[in-house]
């Protein structure tokens, strides 16, 4: 009996998204470039669900919260793109990011995903917050 309690538990653990990848090298932004967003993942002894994120943008002197989106940029439903229930490793979002987003010109920015995740027996929710910085190259008016 107990053997199979383990297995009923075990099969309802997933992976949860815990964090943004770096970006690697210069984001050369332009009025139509889309950014790549990748998002980690790592098992969880619980059962998770990855609803949606909220996406800002802003720049590493506004960004004095890790919780603070900054300039909102996009939602992103997880359900939609069948990425709520995932394994571990990452997967990647293509979010618009044109140039016309970076008010402050070349620079370094942070964006910031706000994750509404599901867990547990009870399905308790909370919010989940990553970070990555990353330089912009905008290109001059």
């Amino acid at each position: 009996m107990r053997f199979a309690t383990v297995v009923a538990i075990a099969s309802c653990a997933a992976a949860r998204i815990v964090n943004l990848a770096s970006y690697d090298g210069t984001y050369q932004a332009s009025a139509t470039s889309t950014f790549p967003l990748t998002f980690t993942t790592e098992n969880s002894q619980s059962p998770y669900r990855d609803f949606t994120a909220a996406v800002g943008l802003s720049t590493l002197e506004e960004k004095f919260d890790a919780t603070a989106l900054g300039t909102w940029i996009a939602n992103i439903d997880f359900v939609d793109l069948d990425q709520d229930v995932t394994g571990t490793g990452n997967f990647t979002v293509q979010i618009n990011l044109p140039s016309s987003a970076f008010t402050h010109g070349s620079g370094s920015y942070v964006l910031t995903a706000a994750v509404l995740q599901s867990y547990g027996v009870a399905w308790n929710t909370a919010n989940m917050y990553a970070n990555t910085t990353f330089s912009v190259s905008v290109p001059s008016a």
